[in-house]
């Protein structure tokens, strides 16, 4: 265990120890809570105890990946004779027994000796992901890091299309390769290294076969290679050569890359969001007791008032943010798939005469990185816009009794994020790194439902019906090898029935997400405020009855709450 994921599990299981102070001095009051937050808390020490940080290795086909994968490890574990068919992806774990784990397309794991991944891969089809235990000392000493091995990114399979989503939106770290030969990163590389970026990911690129290639050769595609990404990217991203005998070299990135950093960015989330939680009910319980019993039976009815009004608030913000947001971010995205395929023809066009096959993987490469990139801008602005929206629409401001601050607010948006890239990768409940029921803790009850609600996630139903169209529309063209012939069947008939396929699946998609996102929310609302409802009540009862040292209760509470603060001013905040 490494020590960011240290101080976070020792984070929280003092914050938890600190959260039973304040329950055990306001029982009444607390006891219905302490039930919700031990169960995120829960959840969130799983997801810490499990946290992993894999390092992806990608390319195109025929990179170099499984080759250098296995220069690392040292032997020829990973098939290298493959085609596109038979690619499959392949996580490398240490363990002293050695074996597969291989996760079917239905999500069920099967037990296979190693000597069984050619067969495995033979089938790759039926397969999301294969995780294979060697006894290898560098798998262990490169822990807390997990190679996988990845298809080629410019395969138009659907399956490896489903483990690049997978990946983009689990990955710490990339390793991208570059066969040598190519003499520059092609416009798909560049693609795919901003849809790494997107994500807020590093990466570090790599040229691969230097053994093929003179001194020079390479000094030269290396220079070219380095100038293409201070353009792309800027400075700061580190590139190599390797070749058959110094792929180790590899794993000096991973020695130079900061876990604890990487770690943080994962999973802070979930830890500030256990806080927040811990946090509203302490101040709602303070709040609570310090009210009088006129001023607290006013403040429950007016909570009772905002609770049978929250369903009407939801279908007038929704109706607003689907005529507004929704719209605005459904234009802005197909405009910037139409530009960058218009932007691309010259390329299609010198794939075209190579045949439909490079061709489709081609338009697949472009609308799936142009979807992520774009659908990822969209969710934030609608995710910002909903959170926003109700939180005004229901009056309620940052100094309310119902503890709605800023951070929370911010928290809550950053989760609704997540989960909806999740849900539109496929990989949300996925056997990820993620709590059961997302990364948000205390967001699992509202956000859990996003995967229902988004049943056929866009980018999926995208990749997916792309491949047919090039070979139902470029017919004519072949018959003719004239460079324009190619061009004008592909500005005519290529992208008109791109952007017509993939036009109401974005709309639907947006529909979709901005209604999970606002059920979400409102679940979010509603619960906070049944919560200070309850306590307020419980206070009142408690009041009542005179059964408790009330000013004793509040300050163990407000020493709770101090401490608890100061605890995540040196933690998290």
């Amino acid at each position: 265990m490494f020590e960011r994921k240290f101080e976070l599990i020792d984070y929280i299981e003092k914050l938890c120890a600190e959260y039973k102070i304040a329950v055990d001095a306001a029982p009444q009051l607390l006891d219905d809570a302490n039930i919700r937050f031990v169960e995120q808390y829960h959840d969130v020490h799983q997801a810490l105890e499990n946290g992993e940080l894999l390092v992806p290795v990608v390319g195109g086909f025929s990179a170099g990946k499984s080759t250098a994968i296995n220069g690392i490890i040292g032997d020829d574990t990973l098939p290298v004779a493959v085609t596109a068919e038979t690619a499959i992806p392949a996580e490398l774990r240490y363990s002293h027994d050695e074996y597969i784990l291989a996760l079917n397309i239905n999500g069920d794991e099967e037990r296979h000796p190693v000597s069984a991944l050619p067969e495995l891969s033979a089938n790759a089809a039926s397969y999301e992901v294969v995780k294979v235990f060697l006894n290898r000392q560098v798998l262990k000493d490169i822990e807390p890091f997990t190679l996988v091995d990845m298809p080629g990114f410019d395969s138009a399979l659907e399956q490896h299309n489903r483990a690049i989503l997978r990946y983009l939106t689990r990955g710490a770290f990339y390793l991208y390769l570059v066969n040598a030969k190519d003499g520059a990163l092609r416009r798909q590389d560049t693609r795919r290294l901003h849809e790494v970026m997107d994500m807020g990911r590093r990466f570090s690129v790599f040229l691969t076969k230097k053994d093929l290639a003179t001194e020079s050769e390479l000094k030269e595609v290396k220079t070219h290679i380095d100038d293409q990404i201070a353009i792309e990217f800027g400075v700061g991203i580190h590139t190599g050569c390797i070749g058959m005998e110094d792929a180790p070299l590899l794993l000096k990135e991973l020695e130079k890359a900061d876990p604890d950093h990487l770690f943080n960015s994962l999973f802070i989330g979930v830890v500030k969001d256990l806080y927040y939680t811990a946090s509203a009910d302490i101040n709602n319980a303070i709040s609570a007791l310090k009210k009088g019993k006129d001023e607290g039976r006013e403040q429950i009815e007016t909570l009772q008032r905002a609770l049978a009004s929250i369903v009407d608030e939801r279908e007038l913000n929704l109706k607003s943010i689907q005529s507004g947001s929704v719209m605005d971010a459904e234009r802005r995205i197909i405009s910037r798939v139409e530009s960058e395929l218009n932007g691309s023809v010259e390329e299609f066009v010198s794939l075209a005469k190579a045949g439909n096959d490079a061709l489709s993987r081609a338009v697949s490469d472009l609308v799936r990185s142009s979807l992520v990139s774009e659908l990822q801008k969209a969710i934030g602005q609608i995710s910002n816009d909903v959170v926003r929206g109700f939180s005004s629409s229901l009056n309620i401001t940052v100094d309310t009794n119902l503890n709605m601050s800023e951070d929370w607010k911010q928290n809550l948006m950053s989760g609704l994020q997540t989960e909806v890239m999740s849900s539109l990768t496929g990989t949300l409940n996925s056997q990820t790194h993620q709590p059961k029921g997302g990364n948000g803790g205390g967001l699992m009850g509202g956000l859990s439902s996003l995967a229902i609600l988004i049943p056929h996630p866009v980018v999926r139903v995208i990749l997916a019906i792309l491949p047919g169209i090039v070979d139902q529309l470029f017919r004519g063209a072949k018959e003719s090898r004239e460079k324009e012939r190619y061009a004008e069947a592909v500005r005519s008939q290529v992208i008109p029935s791109v952007l017509r396929q993939i036009r109401p699946e974005v709309c639907s998609a947006l529909s979709q997400i901005s209604e999970s996102m606002m059920q979400a929310v409102t679940e979010q609302f509603e619960a906070k405020i049944s919560q200070q409802q309850e306590i307020l009540e419980k206070a009142q009862a408690e009041s009542d009855a005179k059964s408790t040292d009330i000013e004793a209760c509040i300050t163990t509470l407000e020493s709770v709450r101090k401490n608890i603060n100061t605890m995540a001013e040196n933690n998290i905040i």
